[in-house]
């Protein structure tokens, strides 16, 4: 960078938030909160195109993720045992929740701030402006789940082929985490 150009903090951060990212095969627990996308609720904190895919989130809090300002694609992922939220779109996010399998997941208590119920897929605090959600073929067990319905048709423009919810929670049990891949020659 030339020494007549300086980056602020917040230029900066824009400058530096991801965009095209997959968060896949991975197992994550015993977490209070979980992931973020974006850092703040700002318009330069954005980031874009994230998709979580093939993972296995157990035994967890919150935040799963908690996605601000990002289209993202939640993917296959199997949900076990989060206490409080787990998809928690605000900012006008736009989620695409499809294929997940969801388990023990939530209180069904209804949010002090923007009313929603504690459960798979929602707003829930913090921020003052809700994010969206295209729930496709997804599965609920122990899950408070009858007051959810999709809050926009929004898709991600590529091919690919989603697994039942069945699978995706066969999957998950199987392939996500440490050891599992086997890179010798």
């Amino acid at each position: 960078m030339s020494a007549g150009h300086q980056l602020t903090r917040s230029k900066w951060w824009a400058a530096s938030c991801a965009a095209y990212v997959t968060i896949s095969w991975n197992y994550l627990h015993d977490s209070w909160k979980m992931s973020l996308t974006a850092g703040g609720d700002g318009e330069s904190s954005a980031s874009n195109y994230i998709t979580f895919a093939n993972n296995r989130f157990h035994d967890v809090n919150s935040r799963v993720p908690l996605i601000r300002r990002s289209q993202v694609h939640m993917l296959n992922n199997y949900f076990q045992n989060v206490a409080g939220t787990a998809v928690n779109a605000r900012m006008g996010a736009r989620v695409l929740v499809e294929g997940n399998y969801f388990e023990n997941v939530g209180t069904g208590a209804v949010d002090e701030v923007t009313g929603a119920i504690h459960g798979p897929v929602g707003w829930f605090y913090g921020s003052n402006t809700t994010g969206y959600w295209n729930l496709v073929n997804n599965a609920y067990v122990n899950t408070p789940h009858a007051h959810l319905t999709s809050t926009t048709n929004f898709t991600v423009p590529c091919a690919y082929n989603a697994l039942s919810p069945q699978d995706a929670r066969t999957q998950a049990l199987r392939n996500p985490g440490v050891g599992i891949i086997d890179v010798t020659p």
